[in-house]
């Protein structure tokens, strides 16, 4: 259950006696937007690493900038929805050398990142990004399935949080990394 609210599913669940029980999952389909290079919009094909790093993206400075590191679509989607009451600007990365790069190129206000992907882990991005002067001190939220096995080799992160995760969660973490007032924009 605590996962299909994370994932903003809706769960219904009847049952008679004998005759079994049934589960009834809904959820809503969204068309995917039209992508432009400036949009930063993830992409679920393999090239999409390749995309994102050749992309460029016009800085508002009036407003912070966000890095989704995850090799998952629907998590970074997920996220991105959650942070979008924030009014900031967010970017993806689909794996690590990726956010990597992107991080050292567009020197984000705070980087959310998975731990768990292929490729290049989370663990090793962080341990990347803290020994990166120009990247040393930009907060780092860890939200991953295993962050509470590796906590003593995430203390260099700002904060991290198990997945599954609520947006109250992700909100306040992200509004203390990035110090914003709960209710400023």
């Amino acid at each position: 259950k605590s996962m299909l609210d994370f994932m903003c599913y809706g769960i219904k669940i009847s049952s008679e006696m004998g005759n079994g029980s049934t589960f009834t999952i809904t959820f809503d389909v969204k068309t995917p937007e039209a992508s432009t290079d400036d949009d930063l919009v993830q992409n679920t094909d393999l090239k999409s690493e390749v995309a994102i790093n050749q992309s460029t993206i016009e800085r508002d400075p009036s407003k912070k900038l966000i890095l989704i590191v995850d090799d998952q679509a629907d998590a970074r989607y997920l996220l991105r929805e959650m942070l979008a009451e924030l009014d900031c600007q967010i970017i993806e990365a689909s794996g690590g050398q990726a956010g990597v790069d992107m991080a050292q190129k567009f020197l984000p206000d705070l980087i959310t990142l998975d731990v768990m992907m292929p490729g290049k882990d989370g663990l090793t991005v962080l341990n990347e990004l803290k020994a990166e002067s120009k990247t040393r001190e930009i907060p780092v939220v860890v939200i991953s399935i295993v962050a509470n096995d590796n906590r003593s080799k995430l203390s260099s992160a700002h904060a991290y949080i198990n997945k599954p995760v609520s947006s109250q969660d992700v909100l306040q973490v992200v509004r203390e990394g990035l110090d914003i007032e709960k209710n400023s924009r």
